[in-house]
């Protein structure tokens, strides 16, 4: 049976404060993307996860995605190809360096 693994963060900071970390964080690269719904938003696809999204609280259409007003970005991590002891190392991986953060990136389940 295959498994996928989700890991979805929320944070006060700008998305622009946590690309700069998990960059750091994760010696990585994001892109820069702009959507009709989402509006400006970073990806990430590569080795580490299949992908790493981070979006602004609020979309184009001024809804927000989490009711808390202090909440700016929301950072979304997908492990869905590959492996399942591949895919479930690289979440448990992810999940213990995001919980170093714990003040700034908050775990959503």
């Amino acid at each position: 049976m295959n498994k996928i693994f989700f890991l979805k963060y929320i944070s006060s900071l700008e998305i622009s404060k946590v690309v700069k970390i998990l960059e750091e964080e994760f010696a990585l690269s994001f892109e820069e993307h702009d959507s009709d719904y989402f509006g400006i938003y970073f990806k990430y696809t590569g080795e580490l996860c299949d992908k790493i999204m981070i979006r602004n609280n609020i979309d184009q259409d001024g809804e927000s995605h989490c009711d808390n007003a202090t909440i700016n970005s929301i950072v979304e991590f997908s492990f869905i190809t590959g492996k399942n002891k591949d895919k479930e190392k690289k979440y448990q991986f992810i999940k213990t360096k995001m919980e170093l953060y714990e003040t700034i990136f908050i775990p959503i389940t």
